[in-house]
């Protein structure tokens, strides 16, 4: 910013120029552009030649280097006793030859006396080389001297930068003895011109020797040099800003753009914020493009690639285990975007298989830590990968189940009878895990239970009341309590979350009460003959057969025989005419009652015939016989 001072002698000056401009000495040609730096040389303020002052009617100029080839940038026609104020005008951008100075590009003193031009020393007070609406005041002017002019090519570099060549000049005085090159007080090196590579706007200093003088000059090499930032991959957090940083020369209109579907804060400013979307997340380019003086349009783009954070989840947030098994994970953690997986238990002292690190790990429970507490909190940690840093974490809780006790009952024996129907198993047991459920001040983060699942099934045709239930009542089919033998009875238990099913088999046997059945109720049998009961009895169901009789005295050839033979006694059943024989069929265990069946057997006697005493009689006689008989019931028939 111009002081106050500057600012009025600025106004005076610019008031003066108008009405001193006339002819210009041959070569001191202008062209006059927008961009302006105004120098002034002050009323108290005299140039001068060899020690004599210059005149009214000399001239006074600055020159810019143009490829080697030095141009008038500006002059003045002096005149004694007045402030001799004269613009120098600065490049056209927008032209494609150079037509003034480049900013801060220095100025080269001439001054035109008596027909004859000389370059000149100056001491000035504000800036030594063209800005752009400048305002530099001269304090000393004297020529002809040791002067030279610094060059370079190029002047300006539209880009990251390149190479420059630096040229001294020599304008006045004797023969150049050394010439170094400086960049901001560092020696750079020496030569009359000198090669460096130029990334960023430098300022070169170029000091001659000439005997025991010194002379030095300026020159600028101005760097247009856009970039949008670098490259870079990002953690895709949520709510991610990314603060652009780009490194933008000195323009007239800047403006970012992006091929994504993200927001600028304010897309028109050069460390603008972008809030990328989602969609984003997959890579995205952003585009800076900045309008310039000096070079025109430049446009650069950044490329922004996204990693995704670590996630992972743990499916189940709590699961059973059986107290005997372990805890398998496979299938049932999910993770993406890791670097590393790490298990762990917050309360537990089991171990993981093959190890810690792996995805889906199975969790050996430890029977003296683990199991007591009836529950462990499992957790896993997936690591983010770079540039990420915050892990993810799940947990879930393993709770243990004690194996169920089942026991479906003793085998039994049953004798069926006219009341046979039912069997209740009261002696079955079902014991599941009594921590089930778990009251809220022991387990407060979950209101959780076991599912306790009973299933009786049977060989049978009969039925339950409820097999689901630990002691159901069966109900016997038809074909039960007919065909009896034995039904097997299986009781299958399980909890569905944990532990496998447990299966208790039992079995009730069915034995029907013994049946006998002599077929005749009635039975005649001849004098001096054994009643032969083959094909004449029924019976099963028995485990012993017993004949007996009830007022007979005969004996069975066997007795213990289903179908035994049975000589009566001829003293003891004969007279009788008929007598009572019965048979006993005698339960098999568990039936206890025997069945019995009787028969009447009757005795057909021989006949006894006496036809008479033996008598001699003649021929032609008739003779009555005289005859007896006993048990005939028959006609007599006599013959001779």
């Amino acid at each position: 910013m111009l002081s106050k001072v500057y600012k009025c002698k600025f106004l005076l000056v610019m008031l003066l120029v108008p009405f001193l401009a006339t002819a210009q000495p041959a070569g001191w040609e202008t062209t006059e552009t927008l961009f302006t730096h105004v120098l002034s040389i002050p009323a108290s303020v005299t140039p001068e030649i060899d020690g004599v002052p210059i005149s009214t009617g000399d001239w006074v100029g600055v020159f810019y280097n143009d490829g080697g080839v030095l141009k008038c940038g500006g002059n003045v026609q002096y005149t004694e006793g007045v402030a001799n104020a004269f613009s120098a005008f600065g490049n056209d951008p927008t032209t494609s030859e150079k037509d003034g100075f480049d900013p801060m590009e220095s100025f080269l003193w001439r001054a035109h006396v008596g027909g004859d031009d000389f370059w000149c020393e100056a001491e000035l007070d504000g800036p030594e080389t063209f800005t752009v609406f400048g305002f530099t005041e001269v304090i000393s002017l004297m020529g002809p001297t040791f002067s030279i002019a610094a060059s370079a090519d190029p002047t300006l570099i539209c880009g990251s930068g390149a190479d420059v060549t630096l040229t001294g000049t020599l304008l006045a005085g004797d023969p150049v003895d050394t010439w170094e090159w400086f960049d901001n007080g560092t020696s750079l090196g020496t030569g009359e011109t000198f090669v460096v590579y130029v990334d960023k706007t430098t300022n070169f200093k170029v000091v001659a020797t000439s005997g025991l003088l010194t002379a030095e000059a300026f020159v600028t090499v101005q760097v247009s040099n856009l970039s949008a930032g670098d490259d870079a991959t990002l953690c895709a957090v949520p709510g991610l800003e990314i603060q652009l940083d780009p490194v933008v020369p000195t323009h007239l209109s800047l403006l970012w753009a992006t091929n994504g579907t993200g927001t600028f804060d304010n897309a028109f400013i050069a460390n603008a914020v972008y809030y990328p979307s989602e969609a984003d997340l997959a890579g995205v380019e952003l585009t800076l493009t900045v309008v310039t003086l000096e070079c025109g349009e430049l446009t650069e783009s950044v490329t922004f690639d996204f990693q995704a954070s670590p996630s992972i989840n743990i499916i189940p947030d709590y699961d059973f285990v059986c107290f005997d098994e372990n805890y398998d994970f496979t299938g049932k953690v999910e993770a993406e975007n890791y670097d590393m997986i790490q298990w762990f238990t917050t309360n537990g002292g089991g171990t993981y298989t093959p190890n810690e690190i792996v995805l889906e790990p199975t969790y050996n429970p430890s029977p003296t830590v683990d199991l007591p507490q009836r529950y462990v909190i499992l957790g896993v940690s997936a690591s983010a990968i770079d540039p990420c840093e915050v892990a993810d974490e799940d947990f879930m809780y393993l709770f243990f189940v004690e194996p169920t006790n089942v026991f479906a009952g003793d085998p039994a024996e049953l004798c069926v009878t006219a009341e046979t129907a039912t069997y209740t198993f009261d002696n079955a047991v079902v014991e599941f895990d009594i921590w089930y459920p778990p009251d809220e001040a022991t387990c407060p983060h979950f209101d959780i239970d076991i599912t306790r699942v009973i299933l009786w099934t049977s060989t049978g045709d009969g039925s339950f009341d409820d097999p689901a239930i630990a002691q159901p009542t069966y109900s016997f089919g038809p074909n039960d309590l007919e065909n009896c033998g034995l039904i097997t009875f299986t009781l299958t238990v399980h909890v569905e979350e944990a532990c496998d099913q447990v299966v208790s088999v039992t079995s009730i046997f069915l034995q029907a009460e013994p049946s006998i059945n002599i077929i005749p109720d009635s039975y005649t049998i001849c004098e001096e003959e054994c009643m032969n009961f083959e094909g004449l009895v029924e019976a099963s169901n028995y485990s012993r057969i017993q004949w007996f009789t009830t007022n007979g005295g005969g004996k069975y050839d066997d007795e213990n025989i289903l179908e035994p033979e049975y000589c009566p006694s001829p003293t003891v059943d004969y007279p009788q005419q008929c007598i009572t024989l019965g048979v006993a069929a005698e339960a098999i265990n568990p039936c206890i009652v025997s069945a019995e069946d009787f028969m009447e057997l009757c005795f057909q006697m021989l006949p006894v015939v006496v036809a008479g005493e033996d008598a001699t009689v003649c021929s032609n006689e008739l003779y009555t016989t005289t005859v007896s008989y006993t048990h005939l019931t028959l006609p007599t028939i006599y013959s001779v």
